[in-house]
């Protein structure tokens, strides 16, 4: 029961307080991938022992210390996302395509006095796009069991006293109860609350979910280079959380019901639309090292601190009804809900190992460790009244520890390279929770070529993970079971000068 609650509140939103803003949405705001240059996507992100590309501002600020020129470039990247959605052994496919600019960045390197061991500073800004929601999905199936109207119905024959109906339309019955009892869906017989649509009746079940946005970081750090050997940096950077999910819920009735006593007439179909808009700014610092044990070996090693972040949350909803006779019915929620909270998320450990093999190739490996648990939701001064110990509580309970492995390599064959890279995330929830727990995979390739002070790098990444999704209540209904499949290819257009 307790493991299902976390995943129930993120879909049904049944309490704009503390609830609706659940740990599924502290972890979404507060899971990151690697994003920035074509260089950096192709191999994996793992530069943390190399540097000498300005998407390591993301990582390990200390990388910057390996430009002796300065740089500037730009990144736009085409996507396509699909996922394979399996509900009660029905399948459906869909993919969304998406452009956005991956990177855009700047370094200006600066000579220090003759005669210093400090040989270099840099100063840098960055813009990285470090996680993407840009996914559309369709999940169907007969349910001969119950509907979405049945965790409604018992949820308010579970209270102590009988509500009346003219007080739906007030607090967080006015989202879903409140339209649904609007719309002949749900009414009051002898002090208690029935469906429309009995338990046991077969229906079609249809979820059409888009989800739109983005989590964006705009660096700005400073490095050193001491004596060619070590390397030191350090960054501030303000995140921009965008989040938008859109959902099309339509249940058709397959089989003989009784009619509805106000309309004289049995429900055809219902449809329910649901549109939640997230938005926020957020902010952490990193600090790096990388110090060159030899020619050869490169270690680094960096932090990064707890992101802090400030969201805003609308929410809205409709209900539409039809009848066998004709008779149609539309009713919105009785208010808009808005919310205002935070979250702050885990803070990051990364360990890095590069090797450099002459001049012809370079092999890299980050080793990143975060604690899941340390999720926090927290109240802003717009709600202050809201209560987020329990949510904290489950975090603790239901997420753990969890590693991220990158892995890349370039072989060079001036002027051109060749790039291949991995990386694996870790499932940050323990063991059961969910039923796909199986980690993020990440394949990257890509190719460069360089000619004088210009340069043009293209990369492939593939994307690859699985997620759970419950249509409502998943006390009520099963699992449907999400493998995303997606892919990207960037371009980054450059200059050193």
């Amino acid at each position: 029961m307790r493991r299902y609650l976390i995943l129930a509140v993120s879909v049904l939103l049944v309490a704009l307080g503390a609830t609706a803003q659940s740990q599924e949405d502290a972890l979404r705001f507060s899971t990151y991938e690697f994003g920035g240059s074509a260089r950096y996507n192709a191999m994996a992100g793992a530069f943390g022992a190399l540097g000498g590309d300005i998407s390591v501002i993301s990582t390990n600020p200390a990388g910057l210390g390996l430009f002796r020129n300065s740089d500037l470039m730009i990144t736009p990247t085409f996507q396509v996302n699909g996922a394979d959605a399996t509900y009660r052994e029905f399948t459906n496919d869909d993919s969304r395509f998406n452009f956005n600019f991956n990177n855009l960045g700047l370094v200006m390197a600066y000579d220090t006095r003759e005669g210093s061991k400090w040989k270099k500073a840099q100063f840098a800004f960055a813009y990285n796009r470090i996680q993407d929601f840009q996914n559309n999905y369709i999940i169907s199936g007969e349910n001969p069991d119950n509907s979405y109207l049945s965790p409604l119905v018992d949820g308010l024959n579970s209270s102590e006293t009988f509500i009346e109906p003219g007080d739906l339309e007030f607090g967080n019955f006015g989202f879903f109860e409140w339209p649904a009892y609007q719309t002949y869906l749900i009414d009051a017989v002898n002090d208690e609350y029935v469906s429309t649509i009995p338990d046991g009746t077969k229906t079609d079940q249809l979820t059409d979910l888009q989800t739109r946005g983005r989590i964006s970081e705009t660096s700005i750090a400073g490095s050193g280079n001491y004596n060619d050997r070590l390397y030191i940096g350090a960054a501030i950077a303000f995140q921009r959380i965008v989040y938008q999910r859109n959902t099309f819920y339509k249940e058709t009735v397959l089989e003989d019901i009784p009619d509805e006593p106000i309309i004289g007439a049995p429900l055809r179909e219902f449809t329910l639309t649901e549109d939640i808009e997230t938005r926020g700014n957020g902010m952490n610092l990193k600090l790096g090292v990388l110090f060159k044990a030899t020619d050869m070996v490169r270690i680094g090693a960096s932090y990064q601190s707890p992101t802090w972040s400030t969201l805003n949350m609308d929410v809205d909803t409709e209900f539409s009804s039809v009848f066998e006779n004709g008779e149609g019915f539309d009713q919105s929620a009785a208010q808009v809900g808005f919310i205002s909270y935070s979250v702050n998320s885990p803070h990051r450990l990364t360990g890095s190992l590069g090797l450099v093999i002459g001049k012809k190739g370079i092999i890299s490996a980050d080793y990143e460790y975060l604690n899941y648990r340390d999720t926090r939701l927290r109240t802003s001064s717009a709600n202050p009244g809201l209560d987020f110990r329990a949510d904290n509580e489950l975090a603790r309970t239901l997420h753990t520890e969890a590693a991220n492995v990158r892995v890349g390599g370039e072989y060079r064959l001036s002027p051109f390279s060749v790039r291949l890279g991995t990386a694996v995330y870790g499932n940050p929830y323990e063991d059961g929770v969910v039923s796909n727990s199986k980690p993020r995979m990440i394949y990257t390739g890509g190719v460069g070529y360089k000619a004088g002070n210009t340069y043009v790098d293209f990369s492939y990444k593939h994307r690859s993970f699985a997620s759970d999704y419950y249509m409502y209540n998943p006390e009520y209904v099963q699992v449907a079971d999400i493998e995303h499949r997606d892919h990207s290819v960037s371009v980054t257009m450059g200059v050193r000068f």
